[in-house]
């Protein structure tokens, strides 16, 4: 076996270890979804989406790379994990 360390990088969670706590944080892995959306050039949001909307599926037009789309939404998903404020938009569009 091989002592590597602390851990401060596993599966995109930084892990920050303090005197009596450890705080996980991905905020690297956010702002690398970010990039890969190419949404970095927008402003930050408070709410990441309207309230009480109401989404139906034949009133938008379909997407162009649902492949791509379903790999934000899992992305976001995992996301979650430490952002649980997300979680209610991330649900709506998954």
């Amino acid at each position: 076996m091989k002592d590597l360390g602390n851990l401060t990088y596993f599966l995109g969670l930084e892990v920050h270890a303090g005197s009596h706590s450890i705080l996980l944080s991905q905020h690297k892995y956010a702002m690398n979804l970010v990039a890969a959306a190419g949404l970095q050039h927008l402003p930050p949001l408070d709410t990441p989406m309207e309230i009480n909307i109401k989404l139906r599926k034949d009133e938008v037009d379909l997407l162009l790379e649902p492949a791509t789309y379903c790999t934000l939404v899992g992305n976001l998903i995992y996301l979650t994990n430490t952002k649980p404020d997300i979680s209610y938009a991330v649900q709506q569009v998954s």
